[in-house]
């Protein structure tokens, strides 16, 4: 909060009022008046410079410059009753504040951080660029130096509550934040036209339930963790593969069921519809399980894809390559989300 009188840092003695001290310090300046070269203005008891306009009380009143003792920061701009008012910029520590002023503080503009983060909009009473739901005031926009952009609420300076934050690559995330992080439901758009939803957590993966629509037209949705599918969720690819059960890491393993449509050539069948459903290890058929095929099926043992030892055996070749070709398109997207 910039005020003109706390900006000269009186110090009360026993029995002083802030208004007698206030009293003190204007009658311990050296006042000067301005000529050809030189602008009027006075050095306060603190050693703090002002230069500009004054009104008939000999108080700052119009456009002006105030400047610390040790020149570690200066607002230049409108004055009104000795305080701040109206346009101005204030440099400070390396920031710099500008927009409009009200009563030494500022209402509305923007703050630039050595580091380059940008903050625009209304800061809080305390001067701080704090802005919640329950508010209800204007968001405040935030560019940060990498290109990245959020509006929404904030804590402190960093997002937390409900906001929307753009990378500069084009990933776009709405949502819930917390202490800067994604944390909570939200929605994420990526770049390349991916989209999750569900819940966010830590340092901004998907945790627990949630869908991703991924780039194509293939859709993954179920439970994860550190943005991977782990735990029951379901894989539905573009082509209408369709993976079904237990996943860890974005990987099927555990009991599941794999189904391959009919592939057709000029409108004609070249290979009939597949299932799989049974035990799967890292995407291969492994353990007990059956694979039908048309009206053929098999029930039996796999290991790592491959029939193994004794079973129910229908046309077991076709059945083989049923499956292979079911697996072929169960290419699962592996990274996190």
């Amino acid at each position: 909060m910039l005020r003109f009188s706390t900006l000269r840092s009186p110090v009360a003695e026993e029995d002083e009022t802030a208004q007698d001290v206030l009293d003190r310090q204007w009658h311990s300046m050296r006042y000067w008046r301005g000529g050809k070269d030189v602008e009027t203005g006075f050095e306060l008891a603190n050693g703090s410079v002002y230069v500009g306009d004054l009104n008939p009380a000999g108080m700052p009143e119009g456009s002006g410059r105030l400047t610390s003792w040790d020149k570690a920061w200066e607002y230049s701009g409108e004055y009104k009753a000795a305080e701040p008012a109206g346009v101005g910029t204030l440099q400070l520590a390396g920031s710099r504040v500008e927009g409009r002023f009200d009563g030494g503080r500022l209402v509305e503009g923007a703050c630039a951080l050595p580091s380059g983060v940008v903050f625009s909009g209304h800061p809080n009473p305390q001067g701080e660029w704090t802005c919640e739901a329950s508010t209800r005031k204007p968001q405040i926009h935030v560019q940060y130096p990498g290109g990245a952009v959020y509006e929404g609420d904030l804590r402190s300076g960093v997002p937390h509550g409900v906001g929307t934050r753009t990378a500069a690559s084009g990933r776009k995330f709405r949502g819930q934040f917390q202490h800067g992080l994604r944390h909570g439901a939200g929605r994420m758009v990526l770049a390349s036209g991916e989209n999750l939803q569900g819940h966010f957590l830590g340092h901004g993966n998907l945790a627990g339930e949630g869908t991703i629509a991924l780039q194509g037209g293939g859709e993954m949705t179920g439970t994860f963790l550190r943005g991977k599918l782990h735990g029951e969720g379901l894989y539905r690819a573009s082509n209408g593969v369709l993976l079904k059960g237990r996943f860890v890491d974005s990987v099927l393993s555990g009991h599941a069921r794999i189904t391959c449509p009919a592939e057709t050539h000029a409108g004609k069948e070249i290979f009939p519809a597949a299932e799989y459903e049974g035990g799967v290890d890292y995407d291969r058929a492994h353990g007990e399980g059956q694979v039908v095929v048309g009206a053929l099926r098999y029930r039996g043992t796999w290991v790592d894809g491959q029939l193994q030892g004794q079973g129910s055996l229908i046309e077991s070749q076709v059945c083989i390559c049923a499956l292979r070709a079911a697996r072929g398109h169960t290419h699962m997207y592996t990274r996190a989300y």
